[in-house]
């Protein structure tokens, strides 16, 4: 299975659909209760509109297969590796679908949307004199994330950092930046205001609380253990990133690599810990993870590893019913 998507073939784009429904299946099988998180406003006029947990469900699946989509034309568009795969938002739809936690739909299913066209645009100032519109444009989907979720405020200083990495930081430029993140802000308090209920809108963006550690464990999040190692991976795995690549693709990575370790202060943001908080680490996760799939010398040993991955989540999402 893996070697189809390991190829740059409109087919492996298109089945990339197929696969989120069979990771997600449980979803459709054993419909879970709706769960209301703590999101923005354009969260909850989302919810308002998926009422039911197979509107959510199929909403969820259409979300994470465009997303990967999108992660591998930004691989693509940016040359961030010399061979052209599907294979990062395999990885992204794997990352997402992992435990029960992640199903639904959540603020971050809905906001990592905004996120990846916010590097998308961020990419696009590499050495360009003139990026006032793409430093705007970035600016402007981060703001429409922090609609669905402020703990997504954590990236502000990655895109100060974008602009440093990427071009030549200036004052004019942080704020063509930070303009672009005001603006969706204030459309909506526009909107809300004229309706007389702009309280809504800053209950629903700055709703957030410091999470409450004292029942917390160790023993009940057990399943963090795959993802620090992820983490710890691609740290470690760092300077191979690096190697042989071009300046412009190594700035690139890095920001990536920014957003990576920034993104581990995020339920410090959140009044709510749950698994679904690790789903902000996906696309960078996604994209480091297909660099080293790709250096796998042996075709086997990368599909021995993604049919383990599988059957480990398919047994995390049936064994609940098991008793």
């Amino acid at each position: 299975m893996l070697k189809i998507f390991r190829q740059n073939l409109l087919i492996s784009s298109i089945l990339l659909l197929p696969y989120t429904i069979l990771v997600r299946l449980h979803d459709f099988i054993f419909p879970r209760p709706l769960v209301a998180h703590d999101g923005g406003i354009l969260y909850d006029l989302i919810i308002g509109i998926c009422k039911t947990s197979v509107s959510q469900s199929i909403l969820a699946v259409a979300l994470i297969f465009i997303q990967a989509w999108m992660i591998n034309y930004t691989i693509s568009r940016n040359r961030l590796t010399k061979n052209f795969t599907s294979l990062a938002g395999l990885i992204y739809i794997l990352f997402m679908s992992a435990c029960i936690d992640m199903h639904g739909i959540n603020p971050i299913i809905i906001g990592n949307t905004f996120i990846i066209l916010f590097f998308q645009e961020l990419f696009y100032i590499y050495k360009k004199p003139r990026s006032a519109m793409y430093l705007f444009n970035a600016g402007f989907y981060l703001g429409m994330a922090l609609l669905i979720f402020f703990p997504y405020v954590i990236i502000v200083p990655v895109g100060l950092l974008g602009i440093l990495i990427m071009n030549v930081i200036s004052i004019k430029r942080i704020l063509q930046f930070l303009l672009g993140v005001a603006t969706p802000l204030y459309l909506f308090f526009v909107l809300f205001y004229f309706n007389q209920n702009e309280h809504q809108l800053w209950n629903g963006i700055f709703h957030f609380n410091l999470p409450d550690l004292a029942n917390f464990t160790l023993l009940n999040y057990y399943h963090l253990i795959p993802a620090g190692l992820g983490i710890l991976f691609i740290i470690f795995s760092y300077n191979g990133y690096m190697q042989k690549q071009s300046i412009q693709v190594q700035n690139k990575l890095d920001l990536l690599f920014w957003m990576l370790l920034f993104s581990i202060f995020t339920p410090f943001l959140s009044g709510e810990i749950s698994y679904f908080l690790l789903q902000i680490i996906a696309f960078p996760l996604a994209v480091f993870l297909h660099i080293n799939f790709m250096q796998l010398k042996h075709d086997f040993v990368g599909g021995l590893i993604h049919l383990v991955i599988l059957l480990g989540i398919f047994a995390l999402h049936f064994s609940v019913h098991l008793g």
